[in-house]
């Protein structure tokens, strides 16, 4: 496999463990090889290098490999949606790749820290301690960043696992304070949409084979998962 391929294959995902007062982050690196190599990575939050040049292993097959370090941080700044009592603040988490000493490869992502109950019990969702309203809006994603959160009249989107530019929106949700709801259908495995923070829950139809993907992986979940009747509770009530 040419480098140019295997780095454009090569993906990072985090796990995040703690409380508004301290959290504990887990960086994997996830990519699929053909044969075993190492690989060289530091892990940067904001620029600030967190994880300096660490040996990642790899076999042939899928890896979901971790960084034997952990990365704490104090008093994170915490990624609050549209109509709670602050501000959708995030941070720019990359993982940075070297070779024979250099940088040869970098993955940035915008990462909102957020906390859910996944039992979220009653009849309105509860986000970061918050009851918080939830209304649904179609956002326009073609217009730019600071336009489109001009227009937008909710602050929940719902997206599909299939969409092509689910990328793209995700990181629009997180700037802009929108609750993406994830829409899984089964045709992506969560190891892979685990790489993407801006998802705050799955949803699906009772029975669906989506539903059925979820129940089959949660162990690999690193988001809750909502029923299409708990969603659609949450929004006649709001």
């Amino acid at each position: 496999m040419a480098d140019m391929e295997f780095w454009d294959k090569t993906d990072f995902s985090y796990s995040v463990a703690g409380d508004d007062r301290e959290i504990e982050l887990q960086v994997y690196i996830d990519v699929e090889c053909e044969s075993s190599r190492t690989l060289v990575a530091s892990f940067q939050v904001d620029s600030m290098e967190m994880i300096e040049s660490a040996r990642i292993p790899l076999s042939p097959g899928k890896n979901h490999v971790p960084f034997l370090q952990t990365v704490r941080i104090v008093k994170p700044l915490v990624w609050r949606p549209r109509g709670s009592s602050g501000q959708p603040l995030f941070y720019h988490f990359s993982v940075v790749f070297h070779e024979h000493g250099t940088p040869c490869h970098t993955i940035e992502k915008r990462a909102g820290i957020r906390f859910l109950d996944p039992r979220q019990k009653g009849k309105m969702f509860r986000i970061n301690g918050e009851t918080l309203p939830l209304t649904g809006c179609e956002p326009d994603f073609a217009l730019e960043e600071d336009v489109m959160s001009a227009a937008l009249t909710g602050n929940l989107v719902r997206l599909a696992d299939t969409d092509p530019e689910l990328e793209m929106k995700l990181d629009r949700c997180c700037v802009s304070g929108l609750v993406a709801a994830l829409e899984l259908t089964g045709k992506t495995g969560l190891e892979k949409l685990n790489s993407r923070p801006g998802i705050c829950f799955y949803t699906a139809g009772s029975g669906s084979t989506g539903e059925k993907l979820y129940r089959r992986e949660k162990q690999n979940a690193l988001f809750p998962f909502f029923s299409h009747d708990k969603l659609n509770l949450w929004l006649k009530n709001s």
